[in-house]
């Protein structure tokens, strides 16, 4: 009973200030979908440009394309950050905060990489990169370096305590909105984006090229949707909890009655 009432008494103030800064940000739907569309240019061009030179072109081209995809999440991971202390985002940040978490997100990046590659190549067994994904989504790997501005393995050993201090207020929700992420994703995918990028199509005959940015672009506005309002709540529900304790937080309602 303790358990469920903390857990409504972190949701009620959550969702509220998620809501609130939600609404306050929603240009961050088109700038992710935005950042989204350039990285995949650079990679397009790198990976072009330097794949002429052969297998040392390409590892050069990967490791540029890694480099500039840790500095394009620093700055969306900057815009959060200032999100969640008030700020509102405008176009005219873009490109800011590129610099601020760099390098950790260098770290948070490469260590778990490296430490599975190490592994498939000692065993041979195949690991998907979405295990990677999921472990730095249950980790709260983003918060932790937009919040903690830590580096190094302390990322991952502070991402580690805090989930099994607080796993029961993280993963249920946090595995929910993954599930809804990809379910509405691709409901509206289906039924909304792709009927409206055919019918654009339609009407205005477009060079391939910009058929696939077009297409592209929709598609992950669409899915910036759920997603801006998903990390926003990741951050302020991280605030929160790596910040106090249940018989803290109890203590506290106790005291002001809230």
């Amino acid at each position: 009973m303790g358990f469920l009432t903390d857990f409504m008494a972190i949701n009620k103030v959550v969702i509220k200030k998620t809501a609130k800064t939600y609404v306050k940000n929603l240009l961050l739907i088109p700038m992710l979908a935005i950042y989204v569309l350039i990285y995949g240019v650079v990679t397009l061009l790198l990976s072009n440009g330097l794949g002429i030179l052969g297998s040392p072109g390409q590892f050069i081209a990967g490791l540029m394309v890694w480099m500039f995809s840790c500095a394009l999440i620093s700055d969306f991971l900057g815009h959060i950050d200032n999100g969640l202390i008030g700020k509102k985002f405008t176009f005219s940040n873009i490109g800011k905060h590129y610099r601020h978490y760099f390098l950790q997100m260098l770290s948070a990046t490469a260590i778990p990489n490296i430490i599975i590659y190490v592994f498939m190549m000692l065993t041979r067994l195949p690991i998907p990169s979405m295990v990677v994904y999921i472990a730095y989504a249950l980790l709260a790997t983003p918060e932790v370096v937009y919040q903690k501005n830590i580096d190094r393995l302390d990322i991952f050993i502070y991402g580690f305590h805090y989930l099994k201090e607080n796993w029961m207020h993280w993963l249920p929700l946090n595995i929910l909105f993954g599930l809804f992420i990809v379910g509405v994703s691709k409901l509206i995918n289906i039924y909304v984006a792709w009927p409206l990028v055919i019918r654009i199509f339609n009407t205005v005959k477009l060079p391939s090229m910009l058929e696939s940015i077009l297409a592209l672009l929709i598609s992950w506005v669409v899915i910036a949707i759920p997603f801006i309002f998903v990390i926003i709540y990741r951050g302020y529900l991280f605030k929160i909890l790596s910040v106090s304790s249940a018989r803290k937080r109890e203590y506290m309602r106790n005291i002001y009655g809230k």
